[in-house]
Protein backbone atom coordinates (compact mmCIF):
# COMPACT_ATOMS: atom_id res chain seq x y z
CA UNK A 1 0.00 0.00 0.00
CA UNK A 2 1.01 3.47 -1.24
CA UNK A 3 2.13 5.93 2.00
CA UNK A 4 -0.57 9.28 1.55
CA UNK A 5 1.77 10.75 3.70
CA UNK A 6 5.50 10.55 2.43
CA UNK A 7 7.28 14.01 1.90
CA UNK A 8 8.74 13.15 -1.81
CA UNK A 9 5.88 15.45 -3.15
CA UNK A 10 5.53 18.29 -0.70
CA UNK A 11 3.11 20.84 -1.66
CA UNK A 12 6.15 23.15 0.05
CA UNK A 13 8.41 22.45 -3.19
CA UNK A 14 5.10 22.64 -5.79
CA UNK A 15 3.85 26.11 -4.95
CA UNK A 16 6.22 28.70 -4.02
CA UNK A 17 3.89 31.62 -3.65
CA UNK A 18 1.34 29.72 -1.69
CA UNK A 19 4.26 29.49 0.34
CA UNK A 20 5.54 33.04 -0.19
CA UNK A 21 2.21 34.21 0.94
CA UNK A 22 1.46 31.72 4.15
CA UNK A 23 5.03 32.73 5.13
CA UNK A 24 3.35 36.38 5.67
CA UNK A 25 0.46 34.58 7.29
CA UNK A 26 2.33 32.88 10.18
CA UNK A 27 2.60 29.00 8.37
CA UNK A 28 6.23 29.47 7.64
CA UNK A 29 8.77 26.36 7.00
CA UNK A 30 8.87 24.72 3.69
CA UNK A 31 7.29 21.40 5.60
CA UNK A 32 4.84 22.87 7.49
CA UNK A 33 1.80 23.01 4.81
CA UNK A 34 2.23 19.82 3.86
CA UNK A 35 2.33 18.49 7.44
CA UNK A 36 -0.76 21.23 8.32
CA UNK A 37 -2.82 19.92 5.81
CA UNK A 38 -1.92 16.25 6.58
CA UNK A 39 -2.88 17.44 10.34
CA UNK A 40 -6.06 19.20 9.26
CA UNK A 41 -7.49 15.84 7.17
CA UNK A 42 -6.77 14.01 10.49
CA UNK A 43 -7.97 16.00 13.08
CA UNK A 44 -11.39 15.99 10.49
CA UNK A 45 -11.36 12.06 10.01
CA UNK A 46 -9.72 10.60 13.05
CA UNK A 47 -10.25 7.18 12.27
CA UNK A 48 -11.45 7.00 8.63
CA UNK A 49 -8.20 6.70 6.55
CA UNK A 50 -9.94 6.67 3.19
CA UNK A 51 -11.48 10.31 3.96
CA UNK A 52 -7.83 11.30 5.28
CA UNK A 53 -6.81 10.52 2.03
CA UNK A 54 -9.41 12.12 -0.18
CA UNK A 55 -9.50 15.63 2.06
CA UNK A 56 -5.43 15.88 1.43
CA UNK A 57 -5.63 14.71 -1.74
CA UNK A 58 -8.37 18.00 -2.26
CA UNK A 59 -6.44 20.45 0.00
CA UNK A 60 -3.20 20.40 -2.04
CA UNK A 61 -5.45 20.29 -5.08
CA UNK A 62 -6.97 23.29 -3.74
CA UNK A 63 -3.54 24.96 -2.28
CA UNK A 64 -2.39 24.36 -6.22
CA UNK A 65 -5.20 26.31 -7.52
CA UNK A 66 -4.76 29.13 -4.73
CA UNK A 67 -1.21 29.09 -5.77
CA UNK A 68 -2.24 29.72 -9.70
CA UNK A 69 -5.11 32.28 -8.44
CA UNK A 70 -2.07 34.26 -7.04
CA UNK A 71 0.13 34.18 -10.43
CA UNK A 72 -2.64 35.45 -12.01
CA UNK A 73 -2.79 38.57 -9.88
CA UNK A 74 0.05 40.75 -9.20
CA UNK A 75 1.24 42.03 -5.90
CA UNK A 76 -1.03 44.67 -4.25
CA UNK A 77 -3.89 44.31 -6.64
CA UNK A 78 -7.71 44.02 -4.72
CA UNK A 79 -7.99 40.72 -6.07
CA UNK A 80 -4.34 39.23 -4.43
CA UNK A 81 -6.24 41.24 -1.23
CA UNK A 82 -9.24 39.25 -1.71
CA UNK A 83 -7.32 36.42 -1.85
CA UNK A 84 -5.56 37.17 1.45
CA UNK A 85 -9.10 38.17 3.32
CA UNK A 86 -10.48 34.77 2.36
CA UNK A 87 -6.97 32.81 3.42
CA UNK A 88 -7.21 34.37 6.89
CA UNK A 89 -11.10 33.95 7.13
CA UNK A 90 -10.42 30.05 6.33
CA UNK A 91 -7.22 29.32 8.92
CA UNK A 92 -7.78 26.73 10.97
CA UNK A 93 -5.99 26.09 14.07
CA UNK A 94 -3.76 23.33 11.90
CA UNK A 95 -3.63 25.74 9.00
CA UNK A 96 -6.11 26.80 5.92
CA UNK A 97 -8.87 25.17 3.86
CA UNK A 98 -7.74 25.99 0.87
CA UNK A 99 -10.96 24.38 -0.73
CA UNK A 100 -12.70 27.22 1.02
CA UNK A 101 -10.06 29.40 0.71
CA UNK A 102 -10.43 29.10 -3.38
CA UNK A 103 -13.84 29.02 -3.17
CA UNK A 104 -14.30 32.00 -1.27
CA UNK A 105 -11.76 33.66 -3.12
CA UNK A 106 -13.41 33.11 -6.73
CA UNK A 107 -16.75 34.18 -5.34
CA UNK A 108 -15.29 37.64 -4.61
CA UNK A 109 -12.75 38.43 -6.97
CA UNK A 110 -16.35 37.39 -9.24
CA UNK A 111 -18.47 40.25 -7.48
CA UNK A 112 -15.50 42.23 -7.13
CA UNK A 113 -15.12 42.37 -10.91
CA UNK A 114 -19.07 42.79 -11.25
CA UNK A 115 -19.42 45.54 -9.52
CA UNK A 116 -16.34 47.64 -10.59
Amino acid sequence: MQNILRPASTVARLFPLVLAFLAMSALVAAGELDDAIKADCAAKWTSDYNMQKYCIGQQKESARDVNALMEKYKKGTEERKIIKRCAKKWKSENGYDFGMVMYCSRQQIQAYNELY
